[in-house]
């Protein structure tokens, strides 16, 4: 299996806390956040053991940072409200916000140091006869892929071309 993109993952922040003189949003988007920063502001993240709450975790593990949770929730728009509403922040990939981000009622700062990534993979054999569900299921993955990435919704490189498929 070959890496095909990176996500960079952001921390969605309310967009009035978001503006101070240090870090004020003309676009949605804040000044970036360091890692130990982002995980020690009070956090509402998914229940799912999948996405990027292992990859936080993991970062903190390795960092030796602790994880300020607060609450865990298993609906990502509950999620999105109850940070809307100021309860904590999260961390979730940018494509997951869009919506929030054109209404304004989210913003973004960019965590770094180290920066989060997200590798999204598709392999089978040379030899593999794939159903055809799968190779619908693999277009439709690429194409999606490729919309964020060109959109910029999702900062990523990508490792085929998107024109081929």
């Amino acid at each position: 299996m070959s890496e095909v993109t990176s996500i960079k993952t952001v921390a969605a922040r309310l967009r009035r806390m978001a503006r101070t003189p240090s870090n004020s949003p003309q676009d949605g988007e804040g000044k970036p956040m360091r890692f130990s920063a982002a995980t020690a502001l009070p956090l509402i993240l998914p229940e799912a053991r999948s996405g990027v709450v292992p990859i936080v975790e993991k970062l903190a593990y390795v960092n030796k940072a602790s994880i300020n949770v607060v609450r865990r929730v298993n609906s990502l728009e509950l999620l999105k409200q109850m940070v809307s509403g100021g309860q904590a922040h999260t961390v979730l990939p940018k494509s997951a916000i869009m919506r929030e981000l054109r209404e304004g009622s989210l913003a973004v700062c960019p965590i770094v140091d180290p920066v989060l990534n997200q590798p999204v993979s598709i392999g089978a054999t040379r030899d593999c006869k794939v159903p055809r569900l799968v190779e619908r299921a693999d277009m439709i993955l690429r194409h999606t892929l490729s919309a964020l990435v060109a959109s910029d919704a999702w900062p990523a490189t990508l490792l085929f071309e998107p024109d081929t498929i």
